[in-house]
C-alpha cells in the first residue's frame, strides 16, 4: 500500500513537473511547444513595442558522419557538447530549442539581425576551434546558422518558415565553398 502511493505521487510530480516535461531529455533544450510560446510573447513585443527580435535555426554539420565514424553515443555526446558551449556563451534572456534531430532554433530578444549576427560569429569560432574528446578520439566539428530577423506582420509560421530558408542558403553556400576549395 505504502509502495502504491508513493508511486502515485511520483507519477503526479512528473506529471506537475513543468521544467521537466518543458525539456529535450538529451540536450536540455526547451521543446517546441514551450518555445512557440516564447516566439509568440516576441511577436506580441514586436508588434505593441516595436522591439526586434531575431530567430537563428543552426545544425551541426557532417553529423550523419560522425554517428557513423564513432558511433551514435560519440553524436549524442557531441550533441550535448555543442550545446553546452551555446548555452555558456548566450545571454540569460535567450533561448534555444531542439527543433527536431540535430537542427535547433535560437530565440534572442530585443537583437536584430546584425547584433545577432555578431553573438553567432563569435559562437561559431568558439565550436570551430574547439575539440571534443570522446573515448580515444578528438572530434572537431561545426554548425551552420541561418538568422533571420522577425518583421511585426509576419506569423509564427512564417518567421520559422524564413529562418529555415536562411539556414539551407547557407548550407548550400558552405558546400559550394567546401567544394570549391580544393
Amino acid at each position: 500500500m505504502h509502495n502504491t502511493l508513493i508511486n502515485i505521487l511520483r507519477k503526479l510530480i512528473d506529471k506537475f513537473d513543468f521544467t521537466k516535461n518543458q525539456l529535450d531529455q538529451l540536450t536540455g533544450t526547451w521543446n517546441k511547444n514551450i518555445f512557440t510560446r516564447f516566439i509568440e510573447k516576441q511577436q506580441l513585443e514586436i508588434q505593441k513595442d516595436g522591439k526586434p527580435f531575431t530567430l537563428v535555426y543552426f545544425d551541426i554539420d557532417n553529423f550523419v558522419e560522425v554517428n557513423e565514424k564513432y558511433s551514435h553515443d560519440a553524436g549524442d555526446y557531441i550533441l550535448k557538447e555543442v550545446l553546452k558551449v551555446f548555452k555558456t556563451y548566450l545571454r540569460e534572456y535567450d533561448s534555444i530549442s531542439r527543433w527536431g534531430g540535430v537542427k535547433f532554433l535560437m530565440l534572442f530578444p530585443e537583437t536584430t539581425k546584425v547584433e545577432c549576427t555578431t553573438l553567432i560569429k563569435n559562437l561559431d569560432d568558439i565550436i570551430n576551434q574547439k575539440v571534443y574528446k570522446y573515448k580515444d578520439f578528438e572530434i572537431k566539428t561545426s554548425c551552420t546558422f541561418g538568422i533571420y530577423e522577425a518583421k511585426e506582420n509576419e506569423s509564427i509560421k512564417e518567421i520559422i518558415e524564413n529562418t529555415d530558408k536562411l539556414l539551407y542558403k547557407e548550407k548550400a553556400l558552405k558546400k559550394k565553398t567546401y567544394k570549391n576549395s580544393f
